[in-house]
C-alpha cells in the first residue's frame, strides 16, 4: 500500500522520510524526487500503511505540516524478482532483527503500569514487562513495554495503535533500542575512571524527547553544568 507526501521541506532527505515513516512498519521503497514536490512511501502492507496515515497527517515535521493522499493503484509497479527480494527483506527485518520493545507515549499522566500491563495482557501477547518513565515518582507520559519475542512486539502494534487509555489516545512504535549482542564491544573503564567522571552518556532516547526533558529528568539528583544533544544533518537529535 502506497501513500503520497506533499508539502516536504527541502532539506528532508528520503532517510528522513525512512526514519519517519519507519516507526509503524516496514517500508518497502521512499522516492524522492530532487525537487522535493512529492514523495512516495510504499509500505509492506496495508496496516502499517493505515498506521502511518492516521498518525502522520498534517504532522509537523520540520515545522510544515505533511500533507497525506492514498496513492492511486498501480502507481509503484515492480517485477516479481523485486517484489519476491522485497518480500524476503521484509520477513527478514521482522523475524530477525526487530526489537522486542514498544515506545508508548502520550499516556495520561494517572495511567499506571498495571493498566498498561492488563491492557497488553488482553491481547495475550505472551509475558512482557511494562515501564513508565518517571520524573519524582510523576509520570513522563511516556513508556515501554518489553515483550518476549519481536513477533508480540509487533502484534501489539498492529492491535492497539491509537487505542484510548485513560483518554489519551496512544502512539506506539518499535524502540530503537539495541541488545546487548548488537551492541559493539568496548573496552572497559575502570571504576576510579567513572568515579572521577561528571559527564554521563545517556542512551536509547526516544527521538520525540526534548533537551529540556532530559535536564528535568536529571537535575533532580543535582546541578547540571550542560546538556547535549548531537544532531543529525536532518535536524533530529542522534
Amino acid at each position: 500500500m502506497t501513500i503520497l507526501v506533499k508539502n516536504i521541506p527541502y532539506t528532508t532527505t528520503e532517510t528522513d522520510l525512512e526514519e519517519l515513516f519507519g516507526h509503524y512498519g516496514v517500508v518497502y521503497k521512499v522516492i524522492l524526487p530532487p525537487n522535493k514536490a512529492i514523495a512516495i512511501v510504499e509500505f509492506a502492507n496495508p496496516e502499517y500503511a493505515q498506521n502511518a496515515f492516521k498518525a502522520l497527517s498534517y504532522y509537523k515535521f520540520k515545522r510544515e505540516p505533511l500533507y497525506l493522499e492514498w496513492a492511486p493503484s498501480g502507481l509503484v509497479q515492480e517485477d516479481e524478482e523485486t517484489k519476491h527480494k522485497q518480500e524476503e527483506k521484509s520477513a527478514e527485518i521482522e523475524m530477525d532483527q526487530q526489537t522486542k520493545t514498544l515506545f508508548i507515549k502520550n499516556l495520561n499522566f494517572e495511567t499506571t503500569e498495571d493498566k498498561l500491563q492488563k491492557l497488553f495482557e488482553k491481547e495475550r501477547l505472551g509475558k512482557m514487562s511494562v515501564k513508565i518513565v518517571r520524573k519524582n515518582q510523576l509520570s513522563c507520559g511516556y513508556g515501554f513495554v518489553e515483550f518476549e519475542s519481536p513477533e508480540f512486539a509487533l502484534n501489539a502494534l498492529k492491535k492497539l495503535q491509537h487505542i484510548i487509555v485513560d483518554g489519551h489516545k496512544l502512539e506506539l512504535s518499535l524502540s530503537q533500542r539495541k541488545t546487548e549482542a548488537n551492541e559493539p564491544k568496548k573496552k572497559r573503564r575502570s571504576n576510579m575512571e567513572f568515579e572521577n567522571s561528571t559527564k554521563i552518556v545517556v542512551r536509547n532516547i526516544p527521538f520525540e524527547a526534548t533537551k529540556k526533558e532530559i535536564r528535568d529528568l536529571f537535575k533532580a539528583f543535582g546541578e547540571l553544568k550542560t546538556v547535549r544533544l548531537p544532531k543529525k544533518m536532518s535536524g533530529l537529535h542522534r
